[in-house]
């Protein structure tokens, strides 16, 4: 028998943790923070999990639009993309006589053909993003208005410079998952019903319970909790991010710190709130993502970009007469009056040196006298979501179980 304990640092479980509960013209909403969003293709393990136990699940509505914006100026917004579904980008026909419109949509069109082809033909994994695109001739505006701003702000999470680096096959590969004509979905009740139905079956959870420290005696693993309370353990998964995995293990050897160390993260606000200031500018233009392309502080060139989703679209269930968002990476803050909740949260990011450490992991994994175990978003191949989380955790479950046959 295997007997399970969980311990909790917050008061939600998991990717629950940071949900937000209010009442909208007087009804109870529940909201996921962030917003969650998959298909078949590219987190088919996700969804396998979650039929297995019983999580509904509904296609959600993927428009988009997109918008440069000046932050050093007054100058009017240029809402220059409308996409009704988001991985079929047919363009409206108003901006079919958008010159800027035709030529992003060319340039996007040829990279799916392209990337594709490459992939099947193979690709070198030392070749970045950046690289890809500059030696095949890609726009800098279709780089820095379209592609960079959607993968920084929603997929990816991360900077542009981020995405230079980024191993050009793993976005090829989620590209042409994402574009392969399958619905968009969410699920039907939220985090909340996920978290719960995932810990049904557990024997011990013990919520609100901060881990400081994480020892491998030889013999057992010792936890040591903030309260100053110690458990002993024949094996822990520690499903945290891997700067939090060394934070709480300054014993361990110096191969599996840089192994650890090689995953690089970086803060990312997501923020909750009534403020239209960060949507475009004009309402017709408005889709459920909407991205909002900002020039540089510095100067002219694009620097960054933010996605904000208009909530109302998004889920069916809040109450229509009061527009809420949720903007992922601000570059320009919400009026702090209009703020309904803030997260900070840290994302992992992907580039040579992460790569071969997530490579060196799952051999490490592959040692089955090991007592200490490692699973999250990061400890898996390719762009770090919730499938790679679901696929990392199933092969730690799996290293773990054989490890007992060998020990016991």
């Amino acid at each position: 028998d295997v007997r399970i304990t969980l311990l909790e640092r917050s008061a939600s479980l998991g990717m629950d943790c940071h949900r937000v509960d209010r009442e909208m013209e007087a009804t109870p909403v529940s909201i996921d923070v962030p917003s969650r969003m998959f298909n078949t293709t590219q987190w088919p393990t996700l969804i396998d999990l979650y039929d297995q136990i019983g999580v509904a699940y509904d296609a959600v509505d993927a428009s988009q639009s997109f918008t440069k914006r000046s932050i050093t100026s007054d100058q009017q917004d240029d809402t220059y993309l409308e996409f009704d579904v988001a991985f079929r980008p047919d363009l409206a026909l108003r901006r079919m006589l958008n010159t800027k419109s035709r030529r992003l949509l060319t340039e996007a069109t040829r990279l799916m053909k392209q990337g594709r082809s490459d992939l099947d033909a193979g690709i070198d994994h030392a070749l970045t993003l950046g690289q890809y695109l500059a030696d095949r001739g890609y726009e800098p505006s279709f780089k820095t208005l379209f592609l960079y701003a959607t993968l920084s702000s929603t997929v990816c999470t991360c900077s542009y410079a981020d995405l230079d680096r980024y191993p050009a096959h793993i976005i090829l590969e989620t590209l042409r998952r994402l574009t392969d004509d399958r619905a968009l979905m969410r699920t039907r009740y939220g985090t909340r019903d996920v978290v719960q139905r995932l810990a049904g079956s557990l024997d011990d959870i013990r919520m609100n319970n901060a881990v400081v420290r994480v020892v491998d005696d030889g013999q057992q693993v010792c936890i040591v909790s903030a309260d100053g309370s110690v458990d002993k353990f024949d094996h822990v998964i520690v499903a945290t991010q891997a700067n939090t995995a060394i934070r709480l293990q300054p014993e361990i050897s110096a191969r599996e710190h840089n192994i650890l160390a090689s995953i690089p993260y970086a803060d990312v606000d997501v923020i909750v709130h009534t403020d239209q200031r960060l949507m475009p500018s004009r309402r017709s233009s408005w889709r459920t993502f909407n991205m909002i392309v900002c020039e540089s502080p510095a100067g002219h060139e694009i620097g960054a970009a933010m996605c904000t989703v208009w909530l109302n679209r998004f889920d069916a269930n809040l109450p229509a007469k009061t527009d809420l968002f949720q903007t992922i990476g601000p570059v320009v803050q919400p009026e702090s009056s209009k703020i309904v909740a803030r997260a900070k949260l840290q994302r992992p990011s992907v580039n040579a040196r992460s790569a071969a450490g997530v490579a060196m992991l799952n051999e490490m994994h592959d040692q089955l006298d090991r007592r200490v175990w490692y699973c999250g978003s990061w400890a898996a191949p390719g762009v770090p979501l919730l499938e790679s989380a679901v696929i990392s955790a199933q092969k730690v479950t799996t290293c773990v179980l054989q490890a007992r046959n060998v020990t016991c």
